[in-house]
């Protein structure tokens, strides 16, 4: 699913692309999620897996104001990168990643966050499909090396949004 910026440019141009995440930099969710703690990672990781979850959030304040989960929460809301489908009460909602193009951003984020090659996933996800485990194995040990010691939440995001990623090719095929 993308969302309506897309489409638009898609019938202007003729090619679809992730063209929404374009209209603004994300400088300061890139630094959010770069600091974000452990409990923020393990829900993270729940809306990876496509799943709808029950968050703490502030919509009223930045988070350059106020550097908490919950600002967090309240900036991916208010920037469009979840949607809120409900509020439960003046502090809670189930939040979902609204669409691929969404989700797609993250994997660029969280690579760039944890040091992590978008082609090595490439790659890695190649060698499963043909079945190459000595090379898919020696990619996934250059990651575990290179972001465990230093990213060990992120790094389990991470971890989500691959295993996701096998999950929708494999099903695509």
């Amino acid at each position: 699913m993308y969302n309506p910026w897309s489409v638009l440019n898609y019938v202007d141009i003729g090619y679809l692309d992730n063209y929404w995440i374009n209209t603004s930099s994300n400088f300061l969710i890139k630094k959010a999620l770069g600091v974000a703690d452990k409990r923020f990672w393990t829900d993270f990781d729940q809306l990876v897996l496509g799943r709808e979850i029950p968050i703490w959030l502030t919509l009223e304040t930045s988070y350059i104001e106020r550097d908490s989960n919950y600002s967090l929460w309240g900036l991916l809301v208010n920037s469009g990168y979840l949607t809120a489908l409900k509020r439960i009460d003046s502090n809670t909602a189930v939040v979902k990643i609204p669409n691929d193009e969404v989700m797609s951003e993250f994997q660029i984020l969280i690579a760039e966050i944890s040091g992590v090659d978008g082609m090595d996933l490439q790659q890695m996800l190649a060698c499963l499909i043909n079945k190459d485990m000595k090379r898919f194995f020696e990619l996934y040990q250059d990651i575990v090396i290179s972001c465990t010691s230093y990213m060990d939440a992120k790094e389990n995001a991470y971890h989500m949004l691959f295993f996701r990623n096998v999950y929708y090719t494999e099903r695509d095929l």
